[in-house]
């Protein structure tokens, strides 16, 4: 079991050159295990530097996330994961009932956000824009529109450079007929440094109409939305 363990660890990558100083080092940060640890890893590896590790203990199999360091030096902080999600929506029509190409909608209302420093909203183009740091991205954006009509996804690189000349075709979602939902996905790779994204009309001034028949008790919902998946 040990060699099966030691085996998996040194396979994953999580070795590390900094050898233990000390005999018999305590390698486990206290009262994360909850339990001793049945093999000593730091007489064979000193520091797990994956914090999502398993840790073998005597009473046990799988213990959660665990910091693992030798007694002498700084405990190694937990990985920080570069993966998340945001959701953004607006549910009232203006000024989303006037969008001309270019013009960004208006989405303001920040549902969730896992990943704040990687996506940050902000306003943009006359309505709401998304600063994106590096990384790769999934990004939805839906909608209905009271003409037949398509729409399609900005991409600058910063907030003042937005514009019509900055479309990016691939983005490009619609309808033929008019009050459609129309939904639209893009892949948003940003390679270094970052990005800046919002969703206008392509062609002519655009309203966002009602999606269905849902009410709040005072109206129905104008709902615009745009999601973002990090994937890396």
């Amino acid at each position: 079991m040990r060699f099966l363990v030691i085996s998996a660890l040194l396979w994953m990558g999580v070795w590390s050159q900094t050898p233990c100083l000390v005999s018999k080092p305590t390698c486990f940060t206290a009262g994360l295990c909850g339990c001793t640890p049945s093999i000593d890893f730091c007489e064979v590896i000193p520091q797990l530097l994956n914090a999502t590790q398993e840790c073998a203990c005597t009473n046990t199999t799988i213990i959660q996330p665990a910091e693992c360091a030798c007694t002498n030096t700084t405990v190694i902080q937990p990985v920080i994961s570069s993966v998340g999600a945001a959701e953004y929506v607006k549910r009232t029509q203006p000024p989303n009932n006037s969008r001309a190409p270019g013009v960004a909608f208006l989405v303001d209302t920040e549902v969730l956000n896992t990943v704040p420093s990687s996506i940050v909203a902000s306003a943009g183009a006359g309505g709401t824009a998304w600063t994106l740091s590096t990384g790769l991205y999934v990004m939805d954006y839906e909608m209905s529109l009271g003409d037949a009509a398509s729409i399609v996804v900005m991409n600058a690189p910063n907030v003042g450079s937005l514009g019509v000349a900055t479309f990016d075709t691939n983005t490009i979602a619609g309808s033929s007929t008019a009050t459609t939902w129309i939904h639209g996905r893009a892949m948003i790779n940003v390679a270094s440094g970052s990005r800046v994204v919002a969703v206008t009309p392509h062609t002519g001034t655009q309203a966002v109409v009602a999606a269905g028949t849902a009410t709040d008790g005072t109206g129905v919902y104008y709902t615009i939305r745009v999601t973002f998946l990090k994937l890396a």
